[in-house]
């Protein structure tokens, strides 16, 4: 008989395991009022509570979770935040470091459990990361944001122009295309913004710089012996004392003999730009006492916090496409990207060696990811602060075109390790815009072609520095192990809007001539910075792990790239979001994201693996989830964790171009657009072959105005998608249109020239959307329709018209259709010219005029009966009677046909709920 393990015994060995992976852990550490945490970890100043029970069944879930919550600050106040563990029922001491055990983190907050399986090494990087759940970041954020709006309010137009100014931060003209009556008030914002974050830094050193005194000073060149007073006064009492500014000016001076220039060079040029009247030292007060909250409420000022402030006070992504990567996608995505396999972690020259590099660094997230991920996979390498400062001054560079943004990328490195210096730290601004010779310069991009980006140094407080006109060019840029990026992604119509007309067309200008000779689309950013990276990095051992636009993955304008990465890269995983709560990893965003990784895969390696498409029905929301997604990805467990379904897309597929595994969540429904492809369930055409489609709405738009009164022509359009009235295939008119003035007149007269009565969809709300096309009595334009006009046909037009309406209505029609849609947003597709005249198509001509008639009769049957929403698709008697029509007409099996409509009604995208399970049929 075996005797059972004492909890006591397994917390203590539990407590030896996780110090012996770098945290600092006790065992069963007692409280007052005798309350007893298990294992008490402490990492900075965050309090981890570690609640551990001896087997995993329901019950022992719970009574782990109980007794969790109890240690969290709203109960016992032992933790900041807790983590409930439970045992396999048959761990013994020794058994421990090859046990599984499994986990979930508390926070205090009322969501789901989530509990994820794994080892002792897994459950150390949980933990690790356990801080990064702790407080409310959009509520500090939002908090903050406030506090800067009101300090900007108690300065005149004046001292909101200096503050930008000195930190060279342009007035805002417009906003989303009005002109903006305080042009300053933003960019004034955006200083203080710096200013705040220099005093979160400020109170991090607070407790170092006491044995920090410099032997040199690092203000003078060259560095002379250090004179001065130490330590610097403390932030807290900068900010209380009747001169805030002049107090840290003094103390940032003094913090500069040490180093830290990014930031506190910056931070002091923007205290000294006004005179210190009392509405200027009123706003700095506020903007000091504000950001000292924050550092004080959030625990180690973390660096997704300075992300998200930094995105919830700055409003520029319209613009320039900077999106803020959530810190679980930017956890998953250095996961992934950063393998056991890529150094000798145990070696500290090993890891000093590499070279990781973000062009579009943003606020540093990825960085910090990366950096995060390294100290996981080497703990015990050498010191911290070692590791720290060689990552901060030789493994990892960034660029970015903000001045705020590497302000905060140099703040949020430094948060590695707050006593490391910044000398050599290689985080550099951009110039994007026009040089003092007049030339375009693209940031970071400027890197292709063997060409280097002007770097704009730090603004510098004292009268004599120069500014941005004494920029230098970056050192040409080392070939990097690995690229992580979320690159701008900005479409075309709205790039560069920041600056004036002429600048704007010299930039793009720029932009052609440096990419017309490559594969990327100019529709939108995103392409270029892709192109960068294959460029950055090494040619045989690189690796490029991004965040990317999911339209990437299907649209035809992105092709040319897919296949040129497909050529020489392995594309080894593609991660996409189909949960409707958060289809994106960047937040400020509501278009469709994915992450994709991909390594070189040199010539004469062998046939490429597979690549593994993930599909997500739960994107993860915390670092903690992120972690165990990827160790599900790893181990090939993501559907048993019910994190989503996997698909292995054949190297062939992904070589061509087909990305299309990332259509839908039901992997089913992905294999079976495959075999409509491939002709395997009939013989079809694409849809442009055989009909002319458009013109498009937004062209229709351009043209011609509402009206509700008919003119001399009498002309009319669908124009609008309201399902409350469109919900059978026979469609009426819902507007009448009139053609615009001249130069318009003419454009309009073209476009009626081309009007159909058989309709095509542009956009829909697939939870909403009840007809897929439509037929009109008499030909008309769309707005959010697209008239589709066949080409002379033995089959008779009209007929033609009758057949293809009851397909695109039916299950399969609905598969084709959104098989091949642009996924901007999955749950509202929209449908380009190219996307409609590839669509999938019945081949009438080699299936025979049967299939045709039968169709034409089935529509004469049910034109005018209703349909109900998708989602309802499959109690829909009458999109059930089409899918019979369809299967009799192109000998379908009606059991296969089912099975695709029963998917269909469970896809997230089509129901706009979390997936749920399938339907019963």
């Amino acid at each position: 008989m075996t005797t059972k393990v004492h909890e006591q015994t397994l917390n203590v060995g539990l407590a030896d395991e996780l110090k012996e992976r770098g945290l600092n852990s006790k065992p069963e550490v007692i409280h007052s009022n005798n309350r007893r945490i298990d294992v008490e970890v402490r990492i900075g100043p965050a309090r981890i509570a570690v609640e551990a029970e001896h087997g995993q069944s329901a019950a022992k879930r719970q009574e782990a979770i109980s007794d969790a919550d109890k240690r969290l600050p709203e109960n016992q106040n032992l933790a900041d935040i807790a983590v409930a563990v439970c045992y396999p029922e048959d761990s013994t001491r020794e058994s421990l470091p090859e046990a599984e055990f499994v986990w979930t983190v508390r926070d205090g907050r009322n969501g789901p459990t989530s509990w994820t399986k794994g080892n002792i090494e897994q459950l150390a990087s949980v933990i690790r990361l356990a801080p990064a759940q702790l407080g409310d970041p959009d509520y500090a954020a939002a908090a903050l944001s406030n506090s800067l709006d009101s300090a900007v309010r108690r300065l005149d137009e004046s001292q909101k122009e200096n503050l930008a100014k000195a930190l060279d931060l342009p007035k805002q003209e417009k906003l989303n295309k009005k002109r903006v009556k305080e042009p300053w008030n933003a960019p004034a914002k955006r200083a203080l913004l710096v200013v705040a974050t220099a005093v979160m830094f400020h109170s991090r050193l607070d407790v170092h710089l006491g044995g920090m005194r410099p032997e040199l000073d690092g203000r003078a060149d060259p560095p002379q012996p250090f004179k001065g007073d130490w330590p610097p006064m403390k932030a807290q009492f900068c900010s209380d004392g009747p001169n805030p500014i002049g107090d840290f000016a003094i103390a940032w001076n003094l913090i500069l003999a040490l180093d830290y220039k990014p930031i506190f060079e910056t931070g002091r040029t923007a205290l000294l730009s006004c005179p210190p009247d009392a509405a200027f030292s009123g706003a700095i007060k506020d903007t000091a006492n504000a950001a000292l909250a924050v550092a004080e409420n959030i625990a180690g000022m973390r660096h997704d916090l300075l992300g998200r402030i930094f995105h919830t006070v700055l409003d520029t992504a319209r613009y320039d496409g900077s999106f803020y990567t959530t810190t679980a996608a930017a956890t998953l995505l250095a996961a992934l990207a950063i393998r056991e396999d890529m150094c000798d972690w145990s070696d500290p020259e090993a890891i000093s060696r590499l070279r990781i590099s973000d062009p579009a660094c943003g606020t540093g997230t990825l960085l910090m990811a990366a950096a995060e991920r390294i100290r996981e996979l080497a703990p015990q390498a050498d010191t911290e602060s070692d590791l720290a400062r060689s990552l901060i001054e030789q493994v990892f560079s960034g660029y970015d075109v903000n001045l705020t943004a590497t302000h905060m990328a140099a703040t949020t490195l430094g948060l590695l390790s707050p006593t490391t210096q910044f000398r050599n730290m290689k985080i550099g601004r951009t110039l994007l815009g026009l040089d003092k010779s007049g030339n375009a310069r693209l940031g970071s991009l400027e890197f292709l072609g063997n060409n280097r980006p002007l770097l704009i140094p730090f603004p510098n407080a004292e009268p004599t520095a120069q500014q941005v006109e004494t920029g230098e060019e970056a050192a040409r840029a080392e070939p990097a192990d690995l690229v992580i990026m979320n690159p701008p992604y900005t479409r075309d119509s709205l790039r560069y809007d920041q600056f004036d007309q002429a600048t704007e067309l010299k930039i793009k200008a720029r932009e052609m001539a440096l990419l017309k000779t490559t594969p990327v689309h100019l529709s939108h950013s995103g392409g270029a910075f892709t192109y960068l990276a294959d460029f950055l990095t090494k040619k045989n051992t690189g690796t490029i792990a991004a965040v990317l636009a999911l339209v990437g993955a299907t649209n035809y304008s992105t092709m040319k790239l897919r296949r040129m990465l497909a050529q020489t890269f392995h594309v080894e995983t593609i991660i996409t979001s189909h949960d409707p709560q958060r289809i994106y990893f960047s937040e400020n965003t509501d278009i469709g994201e994915m992450l994709v990784v991909f390594r070189r895969w040199p010539n004469g390696k062998g046939a490429k693996p597979p690549t593994t498409v993930v599909n997500l029905a739960r994107n993860p929301a915390t670092p903690a989830e992120a972690m165990g997604l990827a160790w599900a990805i790893e181990n090939g467990s993501v559907a048993s964790q019910e994190f989503g379904t996997v698909q292995e897309w054949p190297e062939s597929r992904i070589a061509m171009g087909n990305w299309g595994a990332v259509q839908f969540l039901s992997p089913h429904l992905c294999a079976e657009f495959v075999e409509l492809l491939g002709e395997r369930l009939f013989q079809s055409v694409a849809l442009g072959t055989i009909a002319k489609i458009g013109p498009a709405g937004q062209r229709i738009r351009d043209a011609f105005t509402r009206s509700g009164m008919p003119d001399v022509q009498s002309r009319v359009a669908l124009w609008q998608h309201d399902t409350t009235v469109t919900q059978s295939m026979a469609a009426k008119p819902d507007t009448q249109i009139t053609a615009k003035p001249p130069p318009k007149a003419h454009l309009a007269e073209s476009y009626w020239q081309q009007r159909g009565t058989l309709m095509l969809p542009q956009k829909i709300r697939l939870n909403t959307v009840r007809t897929l096309c439509a037929r009109l009595e008499n030909p008309a334009v769309g707005s959010l329709w697209m008239p589709c006009r066949f080409n002379d046909t033995e089959h008779g037009i009209e007929g033609l018209e009758k057949a293809i309406c009851v397909y695109l209505n039916s299950s399969i029609g609905v598969l084709a259709l959104l098989g091949n849609r642009t996924n901007k947003s999955p749950s509202r597709p929209e449908f380009s010219v190219d996307d409609l005249r590839k669509l999938v198509t019945p081949d009438f001509a080699a299936i025979g005029g049967s299939a045709v008639a039968k169709l034409a009769a089935a529509y004469d049957a049910l034109a005018e009966q209703t349909l109900l929403p998708l989602p309802q698709t499959e109690a829909d008697q009458v999109r059930r009677a089409l899918d019979d029509a369809v299967c009799g007409a192109l000998e379908l099996d009606d059991e296969r046909v089912a099975t695709i409509c029963r998917n269909l009604a469970a896809e997230p995208s089509i129901t706009g709920k979390r997936y749920a399970g399938l339907r019963p049929a």
